[in-house]
């Protein structure tokens, strides 16, 4: 049986991985091993080969072989920063974190604008409390601005969006999150809304930019303009319940009651729980 397996189109690496995981399920990891280490012998200048290897070594408990396996893969391939992102990933699992940030340094090397590896980079820094050495890119610098909006470190999240900006003015998303975040938070209303006309103005279509440029107008009174945002934006995210709920709260304070019904109430449908739920309730208690 083995030989004919070995028999297989040489090309065919799919199905022989299906088939060596076949043989685990069997209880017969040695042949599977035995069909996984052919693989490699065909071509092992192909670093996704070494990389299934060393993924089948993970699964049987075998970390050294593991990571031999995928050190062969950055060996064959260095030039491509995916080998070193996989053998990056097996050194975090496995507790090694003293590794990672030389394997990310070279992935980043290669590729240096290259989201994941920016992201994973600022996440090492995080967790090491050493966050100022973070790359300083524009993708970087939004996404530690995004990581520490998700915590609810809004502050934190203010710093990194405006280092994005001095470093590239018209990068939109920065924008976008830094005018959601000083009107959700009180901050200067009128900057808010030149960061969000700028966003406007650079992504037109986005409807998340059209969510915080209506949210903008309805803080500062102007609940037509904020309906036509909103409506806009929920053309584009019909199943949003938080565009859902500042439309009915735009219609609600223009005086259009039953508009605001509908919409509050689908909101609620759609999540019970959303920031801003509690106040659509008291809106509805109203209507």
């Amino acid at each position: 049986m083995l030989q004919k397996v070995r028999n297989l189109d040489k090309g065919d690496v799919n199905s022989r991985v299906r088939m060596a995981r076949l043989y685990v399920n069997l209880g017969k990891a040695d042949i599977a091993e035995d069909l996984l280490a052919d693989l490699v012998r065909e071509n092992p200048e192909e670093s996704n080969r070494h990389i299934i290897l060393g993924h089948f070594y993970v699964s049987r408990n075998l970390p050294d072989k593991a990571e031999e396996a995928y050190i062969k893969a950055t060996e064959v391939d260095s030039k491509n920063p995916t080998p070193y992102m996989v053998l990056a990933g097996f050194y975090e699992r496995s507790g090694q974190i003293e590794k990672l940030l030389p394997i990310y340094e070279t992935a980043l090397a290669l590729n240096p604008e290259d989201a994941q590896i920016l992201t994973a980079i600022a996440q090492y820094h995080l967790r090491q409390k050493d966050i100022e050495k973070a790359p300083q890119q524009t993708r970087s610098l939004m996404m530690l601005g995004a990581l520490y909006e998700q915590k609810g470190e809004l502050d934190l999240a203010e710093q990194y969006y405006r280092k994005t900006l001095e470093i590239n003015p018209d990068f939109a998303p920065a924008a976008n999150n830094l005018a959601y975040i000083l009107t959700s938070q009180g901050g200067d209303i009128n900057e808010a809304l030149m960061l969000a006309k700028k966003a406007k103005e650079l992504l037109p279509d986005d409807p998340s930019v059209m969510d915080t440029l209506g949210w903008i107008y309805y803080k500062k009174g102007l609940y037509e303009s904020a309906i036509v945002e909103f409506s806009d934006s929920l053309e584009k995210l019909p199943d949003n319940p938080t565009i859902h709920y500042h439309l009915g709260a735009a219609f609600y304070q223009n005086g259009e009651s039953t508009n605001a019904k509908i919409q509050l109430e689908r909101a609620l449908s759609l999540d019970g729980n959303f920031d801003g739920a509690e106040d659509a309730r008291e809106m509805l208690k109203t209507l």
